[in-house]
């Protein structure tokens, strides 16, 4: 996707044309911070504490937890590192 291109996705989302958003969004906490494999779990069960009650589906929620709460810090990286690239260009 070219600059323009990108442009116009991210404008489109921004006002509210578009539903999805331009990146995935990192999994934050309500005062804005990253949330750990551990919050993930405990929102998750507190959610749906019934879908959860098996060994292999806390372990399953478990794996995915981590797998976002990694994504996460790395669209925050990316989010940085693209600040400080369109800060200086």
């Amino acid at each position: 996707m070219g600059w323009a291109e990108g442009g116009e996705v991210c404008l489109r989302w921004l006002l509210g044309r578009q539903d999805r958003p331009p990146l995935p969004i990192p999994e934050r906490l309500a005062d804005g911070s990253l949330a750990s494999p551990e919050e993930l779990v405990e929102r998750e069960i507190a959610a749906r504490p019934w879908a959860f009650e098996e060994p292999e589906r806390r372990l399953e929620l478990r794996r995915r937890a981590e797998r976002e709460a990694r994504r996460s810090r790395q669209l925050v990286d990316l989010i940085a590192r693209t600040k400080v690239s369109l800060a200086s260009g």
